[in-house]
């Protein structure tokens, strides 16, 4: 929104309870430090980064941009985040993704991801999300519980422009992936 483009935001202390009901967890995120500089391009070109330091589950977690010279030759900020064993089931049955007539009820996933903030000029694309994900053990079944696809592995490669809506997939690998198709007689 406009009206962020401007400003910049600094939280400090506090504690923030996230009610997951994918995972059936409540997630406690306290001793929070975040500060993030004004997303206006202008304004942004001193070195004010953005920042996050937390607890996390009694996990200190703490994460901090980096600046650097983009593959376009124009500068970036970038975030990296590493995520291990992501229950897909927990999550994606949320997305519209699947049929309703369809359920995934097995898979996990590793990420590597980078969010990344270009420094482009008024108008340029200020969001892009990068990364590779190995993803293990998925199965898909029916409404009867029928198994209808499952890939014992895949990898995948990715580059995604949210607010300009392009995802582009540079690599999608299944390693033995099994499709079960079942004709119906409409008599």
């Amino acid at each position: 929104p406009g009206w962020l483009l401007r400003g910049e935001i600094t939280l400090s202390g506090g504690t923030v309870l996230v009610d997951d009901p994918a995972a059936r967890k409540q997630h406690r995120i306290e001793q929070i430090e975040l500060y993030l500089p004004p997303l206006d391009p202008q304004q942004a070109l001193d070195e004010r980064l953005p920042r996050l330091s937390a607890v996390i589950n009694e996990s200190p977690v703490q994460i901090e941009a980096v600046r650097d010279l983009g593959s376009g030759g124009r500068m970036e900020t970038s975030f990296d985040l590493k995520v291990k064993s992501v229950v897909l089931a927990n999550y994606l049955e949320e997305l519209p993704v699947l049929d309703q007539r369809l359920r995934l009820v097995e898979g996990q996933a590793d990420m590597e991801l980078r969010l990344i903030f270009p420094q482009t000029g008024s108008g340029g694309q200020r969001v892009q999300l990068e990364g590779s994900s190995t993803v293990s053990a998925v199965k898909v079944v029916d409404q009867h519980g029928t198994n209808v696809f499952s890939v014992p592995s895949a990898q995948l490669d990715f580059h995604i422009a949210p607010l300009g809506q392009r995802y582009r997939f540079s690599k999608i690998l299944l390693e033995d992936p099994q499709l079960h198709l079942t004709l119906k007689n409409d008599d």
